[in-house]
């Protein structure tokens, strides 16, 4: 099969990611109130009527922003778990991959603009948690409804259970991210996702039948 190339840059297939590459790298630097849409056209190397054209909107621009960058480091969010792997194992295999995730320095970047911002802009806040941990939060619901169907755990509500091992997994590394100390190794972070998915897994354990 041939690979199709990439666009060139500077083609009209490749603006809408010179004007999302500039977005990110101007929101994640000035913060999303003190970026304009000037600016993002003057970084995109395109006229601002160009990124009009494309996003209606600086808070479009920045839920389309939100958007490929979670996907793009978080593949799972694109797509719903539909069980063709074992539950058990994928559910150790998410947090493994979820607490990496949120140590990031994209995720944790974008975390800090939307807190500092959310206060003057409640539409950013909307925009980010629909686009980014809500949905990671529906998309790991699925994955305990088809564990639950199967009976190889006891979960009658996934959305509370999912919220229950999130939290779990952001523990106190994501507060040390977002206040720039020094994160656990890379075996404690491990030990900690390998825990704390096996004590999800006891706690949600079928009961044996008496």
């Amino acid at each position: 099969m041939t690979e199709t190339p990439a666009p060139a840059p500077g083609s009209r297939a490749a603006k809408p990611q010179q004007i999302l590459n500039a977005a990110r790298d101007l929101f994640l630097k000035e913060g999303f109130g003190a970026t304009s849409m000037d600016a993002i056209a003057k970084r995109a190397g395109v006229s601002k009527a160009t990124v009009y054209a494309h996003y209606t909107s600086k808070e479009e621009l920045f839920a389309a922003m939100i958007d490929v960058e979670c996907r793009r480091t978080w593949p799972e969010l694109s797509t719903p778990y539909h069980g063709q792997t074992d539950p058990i194992e994928k559910i150790r295999e998410v947090a493994q991959r979820y607490v990496r995730f949120i140590v990031g320095g994209y995720p944790v970047a974008l975390l800090r603009t939307v807190a500092a911002e959310a206060s003057r802009t409640p539409e950013l806040g909307r925009v980010f948690y629909e686009s980014a941990p809500g949905l990671g939060r529906l998309r790991f619901a699925e994955l305990l409804q088809v564990a639950h169907a199967r009976g190889v755990l006891d979960i009658p509500d996934p959305l509370h259970a999912a919220d229950t091992f999130l939290a779990m997994l952001r523990g106190d590394i994501q507060l040390r991210c977002l206040v720039c100390m020094p994160l656990p190794s890379d075996e404690v972070i491990t030990a900690h996702a390998k825990e704390c998915a096996e004590r999800f897994i006891r706690a949600y354990a079928p009961k044996a039948s008496s």
